[in-house]
């Protein structure tokens, strides 16, 4: 509501006419009481009229159409020509026509602006009706008062006219300057409006251009944590690349990487097993490292039926999560949410595998890249170290039984000496002969002879890597089985049978069958003899012994053989 519109302050406050009416009838009561002349039924009457259009105003001020706007303009024009009307018959009193005419006059302020919305051709006919109620009163009072009243009573009227129409010019006149400043700040706030708009606008860009320039950063930051484990997982490879670039020991690949896999991305489990006889290795080969003791257990009894499985395709999803991780009885209770099973492939076939687990479902969310560059750098490992096992093998070995030639054994024998020595553990060397071999070539042909020897050379070699030792052709028909950490009673109960299933063994060639013997000279350190460096010397003579004294047996080295042999 505009402080200077009047029209509105009387519609939404309406006390401005009830102070009117009260006025009046406090007027009429006192002066009723002040003036014993005063008629007291035109006093009733008046007070009356008042309280009538009191109430009236009230009626219609409570409604708010435009219907109770014109009631309410009628009201006032009503309220305007019956207060003319009581001045015709009031008694002529000055004081009384002047308080009358101040009544009236802000009663046809009111008449005036009531609804008039400032309307120029509006206000000018409304100003020239309100002057119609003064001259009507004149006109009827003129006959009935004497030249000075009449001259006060116009005076009065006079300037009642001209205080109503310049209170009414100065209301309108504050209204257009309102108007005109409120149609200036509604510019200025539409102006602002639009600023404010555009403001919003470049706010909600700016928000946008912070959203988008937050989420670089957590991409940023995303790959910048990407890139520093691409480096630490090249770093680790090139590490692992150099170190079995330096070894062609398969095992202590195997192991590195492991350690490496386990160091950049530590898993709760990670195996690496290789087949037999994939790197001349006579027995599978296989690394575990687990949180779980018990898992790791159970894996290592299990680990032959799950590579079995990988061979045959049984496992061909690379990825196993939740529920399927526990068809693998090795996961047991652990809380492994999540299992990679990785064949390792060489010239098409599957030769080992890569298990890697871990209790983080989202573990594998890179894949698999990382195990199978890993797996490719074995898989190169393998090839070299097997081309270099090969080469080095046919120079170890003897061509014709491949077990080790006489020239490695010195390495092997000087190597199993410095362990026993250094861990006051027995060493046991066995040098035996086969008895008559001359008349077996002789009866049978070279060719049976080598067959023979072949024989001889396996049952050597069979009993060698039962217990822990090396076999070696020492000569044309002579052969050494060393047993390190065996004393003189384990040796002689390994090469006792062992000599009995070489006489058992027949060897057939060209629809003959040949039967052997053996005579096998045994000596011992440190029980029988005390310098490690004469043991081969010493169960050569023992074997001579034999071989003199009937052949086909057992003989331990003692100290009477120096006597006897000499």
């Amino acid at each position: 509501m505009s402080k200077f519109d009047l029209s509105n302050f009387i519609k939404n406050k309406h006390l401005y006419n009830r102070l009117i009416y009260i006025l009046m009838i406090l007027f009429a009561v006192l002066y009723r009481v002040t003036n014993e002349y005063t008629n007291t039924v035109l006093t009733v009457l008046f007070c009356i009229v008042v309280l009538a259009f009191a109430i009236a105003d009230e009626i219609i001020n409570k409604r708010d159409d435009e219907k109770s706007k014109k009631t309410v303009l009628i009201l006032r024009w009503v309220q305007i020509y019956a207060f003319a009307a009581i001045e015709i018959f009031v008694p002529h009193n000055i004081m009384l026509f002047a308080v009358i005419t101040f009544f009236s006059t802000i009663l046809c302020v009111q008449g005036i602006l009531q609804h008039a919305d400032y309307d120029t051709y509006v206000l000018t006919v409304r100003k020239i009706f309100s002057v119609f109620p003064y001259v009507i009163v004149i006109l009827f009072l003129s006959s009935k008062m004497h030249d000075m009243q009449m001259v006060f009573y116009v005076l009065f009227k006079f300037i009642a006219v001209i205080s109503s129409f310049y209170i009414v010019d100065m209301y309108t006149d504050l209204y257009k300057r309102y108007k005109e400043k409120n149609s200036k700040l509604m510019i200025e706030n539409s102006h602002f409006e639009d600023v404010n708009a555009k403001l919003m606008e470049y706010q909600d860009k700016m928000q946008l251009v912070n959203e988008q320039i937050n989420f670089q950063k957590i991409e940023l930051t995303r790959s910048y944590r990407d890139l520093e484990e691409a480096n630490i997982e090249i770093e680790s490879q090139t590490e692992v690349m150099k170190y079995m670039a330096s070894t062609f020991d398969v095992l202590k690949c195997m192991s590195v990487i492991v350690d490496s896999i386990n160091e950049v991305k530590k898993p709760r489990l990670c195996v690496m097993y290789v087949d037999r006889n994939v790197y001349m290795n006579p027995e599978p080969s296989c690394i575990v490292k687990s949180n779980y003791t018990e898992m790791q257990q159970r894996l290592k009894k299990d680990i032959d039926e799950i590579f079995k499985n990988v061979k045959d395709g049984v496992y061909k999803t690379n990825l196993f999560y939740e529920d399927e991780v526990k068809q693998f009885k090795f996961v047991g209770d652990t809380n492994l949410s999540t299992l990679a099973v990785m064949p390792m492939i060489n010239d098409n076939e599957i030769y080992g595998m890569m298990i890697v687990g871990s209790n983080q479902s989202d573990f594998f969310e890179k894949g698999l890249i990382y195990y199978e560059t890993c797996i490719v750098q074995f898989n190169v490992s393998v090839k070299s170290a097997l081309l270099y096992l090969k080469t080095e093998d046919m120079a170890r070995k003897d061509g014709l039984t491949g077990i080790y030639n006489r020239v490695y054994f010195k390495e092997l024998f000087d190597r199993a000496k410095e362990e026993v020595e250094k861990s006051n553990e027995p060493l046991s060397v066995a040098l035996f002969d086969i008895d008559k071999f001359k008349l077996v070539n002789d009866t049978y042909g070279h060719i049976a002879g080598d067959n023979v020897i072949k024989m001889v050379a396996s049952v050597d070699d069979k009993y060698a890597r039962k217990h822990g030792g090396f076999a070696c052709r020492y000569g044309g028909e002579e052969f050494l089985l060393v047993l390190p950490g065996k004393d003189e009673k384990e040796a002689m109960d390994i090469l006792e049978v062992m000599h009995e299933e070489i006489k058992s063994t027949v060897v057939s060639f060209d629809g003959s069958d040949i039967s052997v013997n053996v005579c096998i000279g045994l000596s011992v350190y440190p029980s029988i003899c005390k310098d490690a460096n004469l043991l081969v010397s010493r169960a050569d003579k023992a074997m001579y012994y034999g071989k003199k004294n009937g052949r086909g047996r057992l003989v331990i080295d003692n100290d009477e053989l120096d006597k006897l042999v000499d």
